[in-house]
């Protein structure tokens, strides 16, 4: 069959608007996350935790609904994010996660702070101090923000395969110390029955928690987000929000004795 020009043109046409259309339409946004508490947990069959509850917010003002939150061991989120099959993966901790090699990756952020804190036995009778920690035995989580400012204090100090272990040793008294995150640490402390037991003092040394942006999110997503950010930073929520649930958490740690 012969195509006049005139036809040929048409079928060019039609073909071109259905390759626009398929490449335009959006398909179900895949955020990555991985069980880091109380930033980001899955209970029941729900994803819940400050920063979850910060990204719905995010993703909620950027008028972006149709996503899908998956939980990943850390190390295979990142690289699912590298790869391109997810779209957000979060929370980035950049003092206790792996550099980004990929330039093609964006931070969003920050949109809390991770604090860290420094636990003793309720019964240890010294003040916390940087004194008290350079004359003690301190324990910190190997690659955790604890190791990196007692590294940067230049205190001596052991390394624990985990933050549970790290609180353990203080109970033990195999250590003094233990330098964790505040949140996680209060985490953990109720949840082994440890926490009555233990008393710390939160230090002003913190990371920030951000957001990772894969290179397959489109520009009007990444454009959207960012002016949701923006809008919401101006409005203060990031703040108000890390102080509302550190209150509110206070008295659910409380609530587990």
């Amino acid at each position: 069959m012969w195509f006049t020009p005139s036809m040929a043109k048409y079928i060019f046409f039609c073909i071109f608007i259905l390759c626009s259309y398929s490449t335009n339409v959006a398909a179900t946004l895949i955020i990555g996350t991985y069980n880091v508490p109380p930033f980001s947990m899955y209970e029941d069959g729900e994803q819940i935790g400050m920063i979850t509850e910060v990204v719905m917010e995010l993703l909620k003002q950027a008028e972006i609904t149709d996503y899908k939150i998956i939980n990943y061991p850390l190390m295979r989120g990142l690289i699912e994010l590298e790869q391109g099959r997810i779209q957000i993966f979060y929370p980035y901790i950049s003092a206790t996660m792996p550099n980004i090699a990929n330039n093609s990756l964006k931070i969003l952020g920050p949109v809390s702070k991770y604090r860290l804190a420094i636990f003793t036995r309720s019964d240890n009778p010294s003040s916390v101090t940087f004194q008290s920690l350079s004359n003690a035995i301190v324990a910190a989580e190997r690659g955790g923000l604890g190791h990196e400012f007692l590294t940067k204090a230049n205190v001596k100090f052991e390394l624990t395969t985990n933050k549970t272990s790290c609180l353990t040793m203080v109970i033990g008294k195999r250590v003094s110390y233990c330098a964790i995150g505040t949140l996680p640490g209060m985490y953990l402390a109720a949840l082994n029955s440890m926490y009555s037991e233990l008393r710390f003092v939160e230090t002003e040394y913190y990371s920030d928690i951000d957001l990772l942006l894969g290179s397959e999110l489109q520009l009007q997503q990444v454009a959207a987000l960012e002016t949701a950010y923006a809008k919401l930073k101006n409005e203060q929520y990031f703040d108000k929000k890390q102080s509302e649930y550190e209150a509110k958490f206070k008295i659910f740690i409380e609530s587990m004795q």
